[in-house]
């Protein structure tokens, strides 16, 4: 076992019932314009990253969601995305805003 661990916390943590609404606020105060939502296909088939995506469209927030992550927990058999060599491109979401310079792909 390792003698000493370090844990670095988030500037900003929010937590809470209805939070997911505020997500596009949060990253307004960041400064960011685009945003990219990593997610998988299990959240993805139960409508989860919607209220993100719309968040961030609301707040003017360009988002693209790449929903080919993996599942806490999964193993890469071969049904993951990248067993095959193949790489899951992003989906493309809802546009807002100028990109930032050097992010338009």
């Amino acid at each position: 076992m390792r003698g000493e661990w370090r844990f670095h916390a988030a500037g900003e943590i929010i937590f809470g019932r209805g939070t997911v609404r505020r997500v596009g606020e949060a990253v307004c105060r960041l400064g960011a314009q685009r945003a990219l939502l990593v997610t998988d296909q299990g959240l993805v088939a139960a409508g989860l990253h919607e209220e993100v995506e719309l968040s961030l469209a609301r707040s003017g927030v360009a988002v693209d969601c790449y929903d080919g992550g993996q599942a806490n927990g999964g193993g890469h058999g071969s049904d993951h995305p990248s067993a095959s060599g193949e790489p899951t491109p992003p989906r493309r979401g809802i546009p807002r805003g100028d990109p930032a310079p050097g992010l338009v792909g």
